[in-house]
């Protein structure tokens, strides 16, 4: 390992640039919220959250996330997501009965994107990704919004 990314989340009530981080961090509300790390520019790998879960800010307003589909077999679709603001155990489902998703329930920081592989039991019908029924669920309340294209604009 050449090079470690560190992204640490802190709140204060106290203005970092006008006093300073021994003030900042004394603050008797200052908290570190989340940590998260990337090693060699790779994704990142893992978040923590010390926090807990009520207390974390989850928006749950459209546009808080951008989705494209892309059929890649006849039984398979490339599903990526773009956080716009912290998103908490996303995972994507079908009405179509699928397998396992490549991966579920991860969460994603503002700005980062996640490819996943969504893999159907039987082959995707005619009217492709848009009849496959595909949506995407987080704990920020984020139900069924859609993404900011038809996904049949995002089918290749």
């Amino acid at each position: 390992m050449k090079t470690l990314s560190i992204d640490i989340e802190t709140y204060s009530d106290q203005n970092l640039v006008k006093t300073g981080v021994y003030r900042y961090v004394e603050s008797p509300v200052f908290e570190i919220l989340l940590f998260a790390y990337s090693a060699d520019g790779a994704p990142v790998r893992a978040l923590y959250h010390f926090t807990p879960l009520k207390g974390l800010q989850l928006s749950d307003k459209e546009g808080a996330y951008t989705v494209s589909y892309r059929q890649t077999g006849s039984r398979t679709v490339e599903a990526t997501i773009r956080a716009n603001t912290l998103m908490k155990a996303v995972l994507f489902e079908a009405r179509a009965l699928q397998l396992n998703p490549s991966d579920g329930y991860f969460d994603l920081l503002p700005g980062q994107e996640k490819s996943v592989t969504l893999e159907f039991v039987e082959p995707i019908g005619a009217e492709g990704v848009d009849g496959a029924g595909i949506f995407v669920t987080a704990l920020n309340g984020l139900l069924g919004l859609p993404s900011e294209q038809p996904v049949t604009k995002n089918v290749e």
